[in-house]
């Protein structure tokens, strides 16, 4: 520890708390006696003890963790959605051939987790009371709420998804949320 020490306050005369990027391999010659030459493997900086999130490479990972994680996500909503398609009449999803409706499919799973990430917890917050009083089965109508609202922005974008009436849209919430939560039981996170 007070090698290193040594190391991060005279040789490199920095602070240890800075970032600073190391070179592959690093000599220190006139540090106690004799040399002394420490080799690093993949340093990212003096933060050998913890990540740096200034270095790149934690930056890049953290990067291509959460795009994993969003693209999970993405799959197991689209997973679901076909699943409650699949299972309900009311629910519609419509194309030219099978890659369109895949398309779709896609397009309408981005939809819906765009709006569960901005409208839904200001609906869950502003019903909290509801929520309270009814032991959370207001969920329920939460999530039709959004499926509904889902399938309006999909009608307004000119997707072909659809999804008729109230309480057709609770079942299929009901149906996207446990399908959903098994996928994403499944499919592997990026966490």
């Amino acid at each position: 520890m007070r090698l290193l020490r040594v190391l991060g306050a005279r040789v490199q005369g920095v602070e240890t708390d800075r970032h600073v990027p190391l070179p592959q391999e690093l000599q220190v010659r006139p540090v106690v006696r004799g040399a002394f030459r420490f080799e690093f493997v993949q340093p990212e900086c003096l933060h050998a003890s913890r990540p740096c999130p200034h270095c790149p490479i934690t930056m890049l990972s953290a990067t291509i963790r959460h795009m994993k994680n969003f693209l999970v996500k993405t799959v197991a909503n689209a997973g679901a959605l076909a699943v409650a398609v699949w299972l309900l009449d009311k629910i519609t999803l419509t194309g030219d051939n099978t890659g369109k409706e895949i398309g779709t499919l896609f397009l309408v799973a981005l939809i819906f987790g765009v709006v569960n990430f901005l409208v839904k917890p200001v609906v869950k917050l502003l019903s909290l009371p509801l929520l309270i009083l009814t032991l959370g089965l207001f969920t329920l109508v939460v999530n039709a709420l959004m499926l509904l609202l889902t399938s309006w922005l999909a009608d307004q974008l000119d997707l072909s998804f659809h999804v008729e009436g109230f309480w057709t849209a609770v079942l299929g919430g009901l149906i996207i949320s446990v399908v959903s939560w098994a996928l994403n039981v499944i499919l592997p996170d990026g966490d």
